[in-house]
């Protein structure tokens, strides 16, 4: 991917946002083909969220206006960013785009927040879609210092960009870059981050009354040494992020799991396994054939029971007592239990 691919830039704080806009003149100025399309008002926290009205109309405004980025096309949609990235890459906004940048969010987005972040929500639905994506977010601060973020891009951009080059396999790759909010001449480098334990702020819910609750953001304290402990020391962090998918390691808690997927879905462990076709059918096992049919079987009456044991005539100790009126069978309390299994019904 090289200067004059086409790149569509988006947000989740609103097509009016100082930091989409200079983010958009920024990669104009780099040569590449820019697009804007952002939503009509803040879309925070909406994550990779498509919702639509009911009728699935999206009303969408385009425009070149004069107080964002010059000479750039802009698109403001009522929807949230990943409807917006999905739209672009089914052409709604032109030729599809080779590369999505997302941003520059006032505020990082880091740890498990990123599940929640429009911004990275926008990256995440394009790496679906096949496109490399890059989110790139601002640490909270007045005044901000959008130069320092796009300093901060500049450095990882021609890596980035190599490497989505020489990626071949799917999904494509997806970058979070994180920036410190201070002036550029603070910053102290960029370097990759793992992905921390903690998001850089706590999401907290009060109840205020039987109908109404309040939500806040408070910040939060670090001891895990992840980004936000880098941010604090004024280095960018970038995170490469994979989209979600199947855990394929994990042991299911039921034993019948197999009968419960439908039958045109496969599961990637099932690739190792001889298909349905070549497995040996169970009717095949002669299980039943082993043993012989019932009309097969002698019948019970025909085993010489009474003269396999004596009978009470032939005991000494019966001799001279009067013969019982069914002495010549033993009684059925006595017979033994299998004996009783193979009596014909």
């Amino acid at each position: 991917m090289t200067a004059g691919a086409r790149v569509l830039v988006t947000n989740d704080d609103g097509v009016a946002g100082e930091g989409l806009h200079r983010l958009a003149r920024y990669l104009r100025d780099q040569g590449f083909d820019v697009v804007v399309a952002a939503p009509e008002r803040d879309e925070s926290g909406c994550g990779t969220s498509r919702a639509v009205a009911p009728d699935g109309l999206v009303p969408t405004r385009s425009s070149r206006d004069p107080a964002g980025p010059t000479g750039i096309p802009v698109h403001a949609v009522a929807a949230p960013p990943g409807l917006i990235v999905a739209a672009a890459c089914q052409g709604a906004f032109g030729p599809a785009p080779d590369l999505v940048l997302s941003g520059v969010n006032p505020g990082a987005n880091i740890g498990p927040a990123v599940v929640h972040s429009g911004t990275v929500g926008a990256a995440f639905t394009a790496v679906q879609y096949g496109r490399p994506a890059i989110a790139v977010s601002l640490g909270h601060g007045a005044p901000y210092h959008w130069d320092t973020a796009l300093d901060a891009l500049a450095t990882v951009l021609p890596g980035i960009l190599a490497a989505a080059r020489r990626r071949r396999r799917q999904p494509p790759p997806l970058w979070n870059l994180n920036v410190p909010n201070v002036p550029a001449h603070r910053l102290a480098g960029v370097v990759r981050a793992g992905l921390g334990a903690h998001a850089d702020s706590r999401f907290t819910i009060q109840r205020l009354g039987p109908e109404l609750l309040y939500a806040s953001h408070q910040p939060a304290a670090h001891g895990d040494g992840g980004e936000a402990a880098l941010l604090a020391a004024g280095y960018a962090t970038v995170t490469p992020l994979r989209p979600v998918g199947e855990d394929t390691e994990a042991l299911l808690p039921f034993p019948a799991a197999e009968q419960g997927r439908p039958a045109d879905q496969t599961c990637p462990a099932d690739q190792n396994r001889p298909a349905e076709k070549d497995r040996p059918a169970v009717q095949a096992r002669p299980a039943v054939q082993a043993r012989p049919a019932e009309q097969d079987r002698p019948a019970v009456q025909a085993r010489p029971a009474v003269q396999a044991h004596p009978t009470d005539q032939d005991h000494p100790a019966a001799r001279g007592r009067p013969a019982a009126p069914d002495a010549g069978r033993k009684p059925a309390s006595r017979q033994h239990p299998a004996e009783l299994a193979r009596e014909p019904s």
